[in-house]
């Protein structure tokens, strides 16, 4: 496999580019792009329609052509229907996109080419890695639903967001019929602008605290550590659709989360004085004089961690009891996409794994296009990259997790903490 190996300094490397689905090149990428404007542009076009045919219909009223009027009106409603369905599954679509969070892989995602593909230092296929870790995930314990703060407050401001965007776009329709003045519908564009913003404030407003995440969830946790800095690293992810595969911008942890949470509640420090939470790892917020023995204790109960490298001297902590309490081998050290050779954070990293057996190896490793770095007991690191110029996607991390996951557990006698 291309870009895979054992360079003879203790890495072993693997190359998510030959696991995933290919992608799409210039040709296919501009197709999707042209088919997308195509259907904007005919949602335009129809909008623009209706609206017209609405003033028509207020001003034959305003003459007294009422039967005329009433056809025209029955019109109206009935294409109003597709147009209304439309919107109804955008917003849907939306809704998901940007309040929702990243799965866990699974064989649907995947093609048969890809998952017949042997994973290189495991000596098995890709579909055998993604069942092992799916069958991992059940043996954890079921995923129970996405629970939501219960607090009245919360779930009335985030109520509250979802009926003001819906007021502003009525009284822009409104006000358009009305007055007839295309200044009418500057609401309305008002709540189209604002539309990502409160679906993700309405959904934030009600992300679960970390204690109730883990009253909703019995597992064992897994904890996610990372600076404040990095909760707004973004990355792309791809989906399939009939028109091609279409991408989207997510936070890096959001993006994540799905895959994380699939064993166990995941949970993280919640940054002081932030005013809502980010959607992803349910946060537990603590003062400075309790924060660290809480983190802790978490890294002891953890099923695994989750370490995104940052550039902090509170990451180098956080990692440095991490090896003194022997979870080295339940360790998952994620990479942001943009990982260039040199950069702060994995300077930071060697700082903290200095005099460990894995610095040598660290310290040799070429970290472009890095997305995760497993820690093996025998002093090698297994490298999990994106290769070439292309940025990595979400899957690339999602199928990285899977197999870092199936080393970690799959490949060993002993069952997870």
């Amino acid at each position: 496999m291309p870009g895979s190996g054992a360079t003879g300094d203790g890495i072993f490397e693997i190359d998510t580019a030959a696991l995933t689905r290919p992608r799409a090149g210039a040709i296919g990428r501009t197709s999707v792009i042209l088919k997308q404007s195509a259907l904007a542009l005919a949602g335009l076009i129809g909008s623009i329609l209706w609206f017209f045919g609405v003033m028509m219909v207020a001003i034959r009223l305003s003459e007294g052509g009422s039967g005329e009027a009433v056809v025209a009106i029955v019109g109206l409603v009935i294409g109003a229907v597709p147009m209304l369905l439309f919107i109804l599954f955008f917003i849907r679509f939306r809704h998901r996109h940007f309040s929702g969070v990243g799965g866990m892989v699974s064989a649907a995602d995947l093609g048969e080419a890809e998952l017949g593909r042997i994973v290189p230092h495991l000596g098995v296929t890709l579909r055998t890695v993604v069942d092992d870790v799916a069958a991992l995930s059940r043996r954890l314990g079921p995923v129970p639903g996405r629970v939501t703060d219960a607090d009245p407050g919360k779930r009335w401001k985030a109520r509250s967001l979802q009926i003001g965007l819906v007021a502003t776009a009525v009284l822009a329709v409104v006000l358009y019929v009305a007055s007839g003045s295309m200044l009418a519908v500057l609401p309305l564009l008002a709540a189209i602008a604002g539309f990502p913003v409160v679906l993700r404030q309405s959904r934030q407003a009600v992300q679960p605290t970390l204690e109730a995440a883990r009253a909703n969830d019995p597992r064992k946790p897994v904890l996610l550590l990372r600076s404040f800095a990095d909760d707004g690293i973004e990355m792309n992810h791809r989906f399939a659709t009939r028109l091609g595969d279409v991408e989207q911008t997510r936070r890096f942890e959001q993006q994540l989360a799905g895959m994380l949470e699939a064993f166990g509640p995941l949970i993280a420090i919640g940054q002081p004085g932030e005013a809502l939470p980010q959607i992803g790892a349910a946060r537990g917020y603590r003062s400075d004089a309790e924060w660290q023995a809480e983190v802790v204790r978490w890294i002891g109960e953890a099923v695994f961690v989750a370490l995104i490298a940052g550039q902090t001297e509170w990451v180098r902590w956080e990692l440095g009891r991490v090896l003194d309490m022997d979870r080295s081998n339940q360790l998952l050290v994620l990479l942001p996409p943009g990982m260039e050779t040199g950069a702060p954070r994995w300077t930071n990293l060697l700082a903290a794994l200095a005099g460990t057996r894995w610095h040598p190896s660290l310290a040799a490793l070429d970290t472009g296009g890095l997305l995760l770095v497993l820690l093996r007991p025998d002093g090698t690191v297994l490298a999990l990259r994106r290769g070439g110029k292309a940025p990595p996607y979400a899957d690339d991390y999602q199928v990285a997790i899977a197999v870092a996951l199936y080393e970690m557990f799959c490949t060993q006698p002993a069952a997870p903490r």
